[in-house]
This record gives C-alpha cells, sequence and structure tokens, in this order.
C-alpha cells in the first residue's frame, strides 16, 4: 500500500526597505545662491513573499514637507516655497529646481534711453516675499534734470518717487530732461 504524503509549503517572507529624498536645488544668484536642501527621513517598509515573488509594501506613497525659498538681496525667486514633493517605492528620489534671476533697475536715461552719466543705477528693494519687490526709492536726479512730463512708467508714484514694479526682474527706465539754469545777464550792465 502506498501513501501518499502531504506536503505544505510555507511562504518564506523577506523584509524590504527602500530609502527615498527629496532635493530642492537653488540656482541662478552667484556666490549668493543657497545651498542645496535635502530631505532623506523617510524609508518605504514592506516584505516580499519569497515563494510568489510578490512584494506588499506597508504605504505607497510619502509626501514630504514644504522647504521655505530664501531672500536673496538683488534676486528674485521662480516661486516662494519648494518640496512637498511625493515619493513612491518606484520613484523614491523627487528633485525641485528654484531658479534666481537678477532684481531690475531703476535707470535714469536721457530722451536717447542711454543712462545720465554720473547715475547709478539703483536695484529694486527684495520684499520678504523672494518672488517679489517692494516699492524703491528712485535715485537722487541729477542738478539740473527733471523727470519729464507725460510718461507712461509702470509703479511710478511720482508724489512719493518711488517704483513698485509690475515685474521685478524688468528694468524700469525714467526719461529725464536736462533743464538748464536760466541765462544770467552777464553784460555788467
Amino acid at each position: 500500500a502506498t501513501d501518499d504524503t502531504m506536503i505544505i509549503l510555507v511562504s518564506k517572507y523577506e523584509a524590504l526597505s527602500q530609502g527615498t529624498s527629496q532635493t530642492v536645488t537653488f540656482v541662478g544668484a552667484g556666490e549668493n545662491t543657497p545651498t542645496t536642501k535635502v530631505q532623506n527621513d523617510f524609508v518605504f517598509t514592506g516584505t516580499k513573499d519569497m515563494v510568489s515573488g510578490v512584494s506588499t509594501w506597508d504605504v505607497s506613497s510619502h509626501r514630504y514637507g514644504s522647504v521655505p525659498v530664501p531672500v536673496v538681496p538683488g534676486y528674485i525667486a521662480n516661486k516662494s516655497q519648494a518640496g512637498q514633493l511625493e515619493v513612491t517605492v518606484a520613484t523614491p528620489n523627487a528633485e525641485e529646481t528654484v531658479s534666481y534671476t537678477p532684481v531690475g533697475r531703476i535707470i535714469l536715461v536721457d530722451e536717447a534711453g542711454n543712462q545720465i552719466v554720473g547715475t547709478d543705477a539703483v536695484p529694486y528693494t527684495n520684499s520678504p516675499d523672494p518672488t517679489k519687490a517692494e516699492s524703491t526709492t528712485l535715485p537722487t536726479l541729477p542738478a539740473g534734470y527733471e523727470i519729464k512730463p507725460g510718461q507712461n512708467i509702470l509703479g511710478l508714484n511720482s508724489s512719493n518717487l518711488q517704483v513698485l514694479p509690475p515685474d521685478a526682474t524688468a528694468d524700469t527706465k525714467i526719461c529725464l530732461l536736462y533743464t538748464s539754469p536760466s541765462p544770467r545777464d552777464i553784460s555788467g550792465s
């Protein structure tokens, strides 16, 4: 007589882990560019059934926290917050780039559009929001010049002589007219 022998297969499980990261890279502000921020404090865990080959993960995704974008004087960022990126077992490393662009300037120009000799282009003042500029005071007008009337200068407040630029990376050119001093009587009479 032959007896059948029953064989019971018991699955063997292997522990799994998958590291993750969120990398926010800052570019464009020269030597003042903020350092790259890396978060890598989350690990996916799970098990793999060695008989069936099926892997089971405890969670399918994870969202990292936000990364504040620093204000860099003289530069405007393309976003005020970064991060909050989602990682999965299949895509465990998430990356984002924050770009900085130089702020625009207030430039005093003559009627031909050339910067007036002896004047400095004044960069806009940064706002606490890294994507914006604040109202910026015009540079001192050189002696013998006045602002040409009738100009359509976006963001110019002529009463307090400040510019709140609608585009923080574009220059604002303000045309000045030379108003020579009134002629003196030099005849001696």
